[in-house]
């Protein structure tokens, strides 16, 4: 699918490890707090991250932008904000008034004060379909908005051909778990983008998701090897569970485990990530 690649080069690696972002994907304002205080770089906004990121409503989107706005005003890390522009769970290939609401959601997120957003549509076939992204990515710069092709990528049948359409498009960063469960399963994958990437001329940022936490991101940056020209970055939730503080419950079953608790962003959790990938690129 993804296919192997050779050995990656140790050429520049200074320079390419202390370029490494860090993205962290929210669905709550909370989350999208401990992500920013925690040290991230970016913040990917959804909503319902249990049915892998949906587009977020406008006042959970205004209020993030407003928090952000308002700590880079007070003199801390910028962070940048994306907002996810997916408009149902299921699939990635859409009729014509689904991409219409999509190119709304994208006017509406620049409106709300998002940075970029986060998009991915593929045909019935398994191709990255670039009607739909065109007309996207047409709308994008016309708001001059940043753009992330999310892991509907990894559902293409070629992911060489996919980077490859991707570059020609302009679309800038593709987000991906190497065709795999997760990011260890797929590192061959990903190294493999990152060396088509490079050695091809794409200058397509390739960031790798799915499985990777704080105990386990820098073991994630090791194992994939140095030399990648500032091309790779690192996405994940780094979740915890947060319990409720409510005096209620759910009186017609007491015992329902999934009231009163959530998953979130943990602010630890991503200052230890932040941590590992900054103590990985000082070696």
């Amino acid at each position: 699918f993804f296919g192997a690649s050779p050995a990656p080069t140790s050429q520049g690696n200074e320079a390419v490890r202390l370029a490494m972002l860090l993205e962290v994907c929210v669905d709550t304002v909370l989350s999208a707090r401990n992500a920013a205080e925690g040290g991230c770089d970016r913040i990917e906004l959804c909503s319902s991250l249990k049915h892998g990121g949906l587009t977020p409503s406008s006042g959970v989107l205004q209020t993030v932008a407003a928090m952000l706005r308002k700590r880079a005003s007070n003199g801390l890390k910028k962070v940048c904000l994306m907002a996810m522009v997916r408009p149902r769970p299921g699939d990635f290939t859409y009729d014509d008034e689904e991409v219409r609401s999509m190119l709304l959601d994208v006017e509406g997120a620049a409106r709300d004060g998002a940075d970029g957003v986060v998009f991915g549509a593929l045909t019935s076939d398994g191709k990255v379909d670039e009607g739909v992204c065109r007309l996207l990515l047409q709308k994008c710069d016309e708001l001059g908005l940043d753009v992330t092709f999310h892991r509907a990528f990894d559902f293409v049948h070629d992911a060489n051909e996919a980077l490859d359409t991707l570059s020609a498009l302009g679309i800038p960063r593709v987000l991906t778990s190497g065709g795999r469960s997760n990011a260890f399963e797929g590192l061959v994958g990903i190294r493999n983008l990152l060396e088509r990437s490079a050695g091809g001329g794409l200058q397509v940022k390739v960031m790798a998701g799915g499985g990777i936490n704080a105990s386990n991101v820098k073991d994630f940056v090791s194992a994939l090897g140095d030399g990648y020209d500032g091309l790779l970055e690192v996405h994940g939730s780094f979740k915890t569970t947060v319990t409720t503080r409510a005096g209620y419950s759910w009186r017609a079953d007491p015992d329902k485990t999934e009231f009163g608790q959530w998953w979130a962003s943990g602010l630890e959790n991503v200052r230890a990530a932040s941590g590992a990938i900054s103590t990985n690129t000082a070696q």
